[in-house]
């Protein structure tokens, strides 16, 4: 049986053909989205380490925004060889030992001559870029990468 005679008798590109085209191509539309969903879904946004998680600065008439930001400015140093305080020049697994520390205090103190320890109650997350990522959501940060690839297989 000759190809040009089948395809002569079945004819060249009918309602059959762009049927499976358009199947075909819906399916790897959703795959490919599917794979690049990754990009988004496990960004990995700015972070610091928490101090202070119980206080919400309500009797200094901050809002929640401006309490963290403050509680950040007071208890995570700068990177080394930074002048001025922006959002990327802040340390993000380090902060200064104010674990034992009143933030009413260290709001009115210096606390940037204590010690620098490692983080010890989990991690702030700038929501400004990613509100919800997956790396937010399960609070993977510094030494716990090998478990994005686990975090990201749930999706």
């Amino acid at each position: 049986m000759d190809f040009e005679k089948v395809l002569k008798e079945v004819g060249h590109f009918g309602r059959y053909q762009k049927v499976q085209l358009v199947l075909l191509s819906a399916s790897l539309l959703i795959a490919v989205l599917h794979l690049y969903m990754q990009v988004f879904a496990a960004g990995k946004g700015d972070h610091w380490c928490r101090s202070w998680k119980n206080e919400d600065c309500r009797d200094l008439n901050l809002t929640q925004k401006e309490c963290e930001g403050i509680k950040k400015h007071i208890s995570i140093p700068m990177k080394e060889g930074t002048s001025n305080q922006t959002e990327n020049e802040f340390e993000q697994c380090v902060k200064y030992n104010v674990t034992k520390l009143n933030f009413k205090a260290a709001f009115e103190g210096n606390v940037t001559l204590m010690e620098k320890i490692p983080c010890d109650d989990g991690w702030v997350h700038d929501r400004s870029v990613f509100p919800s990522t997956i790396i937010i959501d399960v609070s993977i940060s510094y030494g716990l990468f090998a478990y994005v690839s686990l975090a990201s297989s749930i999706c």
